[in-house]
Order: structure tokens, then sequence, then C-alpha cells
């Protein structure tokens, strides 16, 4: 019984270990393991675009990848020509105006008081008039790189392997049905297939309604007179 109980509880540990350790390494990878899962979710939601342009435009499936990848690259630049010169407008304002928007606020009483006693808008004055602003935000140079950096990485990461399995699609399903007994391979197969099909359908629709909010919002705030209507369109695409 002695040594029932201790081989019980020396395996109990080392499951415990085994399930630490399993934890930990999750953990350490998780970054890792988000950047496979979207670029997983992406290519699986693309995938009907690919054999859409295979079916209609009769192309092989490395062109219709290439040419989806084109068009996702596209987009993707137009949208970064929208939004980035906005961005840098309204920093540029904030910064320059930020000062004068300070001194409007000391017309209020209540913020007048508070200001007395503490000083809070020569603060929020020095540090807008700061050459190092966006340095000490992002955490200094070398925060700024480190993010840029990163940025710059992950996005890389995500097209090289959304890439890869757009590619690879096929084939990686084709295995996966191989490893199952061929008495449910069919089923397995059926089943799998609707699911794939079903993320493309809800990608799709959601690519329709962003879409359509975008559009709306931009006719909207041309009406309107709001500017830039473009990039806050794009904003509530990316958003919705």
């Amino acid at each position: 019984s002695t040594r029932t109980a201790f081989r019980i509880g020396f395996l109990a540990t080392l499951g415990a270990m085994f399930a630490y350790g399993l934890v930990h390494a999750v953990l350490l990878t998780k970054s890792v393991l988000v950047l496979l899962l979207v670029s997983a979710f992406l290519a699986i939601g693309l995938n009907p675009l690919v054999e859409l342009l295979q079916k209609r435009a009769h192309l092989t499936r490395p062109r219709a990848v290439a040419t989806v990848l084109a068009m996702v690259l596209l987009a993707f630049a137009v949208f970064l020509v929208a939004i980035v010169p906005p961005i840098v407008d309204q920093t540029t304002q904030l910064v320059d105006k930020g000062p004068s928007y300070l001194d409007q606020l000391l017309r209020n009483r209540t913020i007048k008081r508070i200001d007395e006693q503490s000083h809070v808008i020569a603060k929020a004055k020095t540090a807008l008039q700061s050459p190092a602003l966006a340095a000490n935000v992002f955490g200094g140079v070398l925060g700024v790189s480190k993010a840029v950096f990163g940025a710059v990485f992950s996005a890389i990461t995500v097209l090289t392997l959304t890439l890869y399995f757009m590619s690879s699609l096929p084939a990686m399903k084709r295995a996966a049905y191989r490893a199952v007994p061929r008495s449910r391979r069919e089923t397995v197969a059926y089943l799998a297939d609707d699911i794939l099909e079903r993320i493309g359908g809800y990608v799709a629709g959601a690519l329709g309604i962003a879409l359509i909010a975008g559009t709306t919002t931009c006719l909207l705030l041309i009406v309107l007179g709001v500017p830039p209507p473009v990039a806050l369109a794009l904003v509530v695409m990316v958003t919705d």
C-alpha cells in the first residue's frame, strides 16, 4: 500500500508539473498563437473568394491566391493613404492649438479654482510644448522603435502565414481527412467543409456590412461637411 500511495503521489506530481509547464509554455507563446489563429481565420475567410476566382476566372489556385493577396494589400495601402495624413494633421493641430484650448478651459470657474491649487493647466501646456512629447508617450526612442518594429513584424508574419494557409489549405484538408478512420471520413469531411464554408460566409457578410456602414458614413459626413469623411468612414468600416 505504501508503494501504491507513493506511485500515485509521484504520478500526480508529474501530472501537475506537466500541466504547469504546458500552461507556462502557452503563456510564453500566446502572441505567436494569436498570430497563427488570426492568419488561419483570414485564410479560411478569404478561401471562398479564391475558389470563386478559380471557378469564374479559370485561374489556377496559386494565381487566385496571388490575386486575392494583391487585393488585400491594395485595400491596406488605400487605408493607410487615407488614414495616416489626417491623423498626422490632427495630431499636429492638437499640439499647436492645445495651449489655446487649455486657456479656454480656464474660463470655467471650477477648473480655474482647481488649477490655482494644482497648476494642472500649466503642466499640461508644458507637456504639449515639449519637443519630446511623442517619445514620452511611447516610452522614449527605444519604445517607439520597439512599437513600430513589433507592428511591422506582426503584419508581415500574419501576411506570410495567411498566404501559406491559403495556398496549402486543400492539401492540409486532405491530410487531416486521411487521419480520420475510413468509416467516418466522408462524414467528417462533409462537416468540416460545411464549417469552413460557414466561416467564409461569415467573413464575407462582415465585410459586406462594414462596406455598407463605411459607405453610408462617408456619404453622411460629406453631406454634413465633416472633415475628413473618407478617413472617418474607413475607421467606421474597420471598427464595425
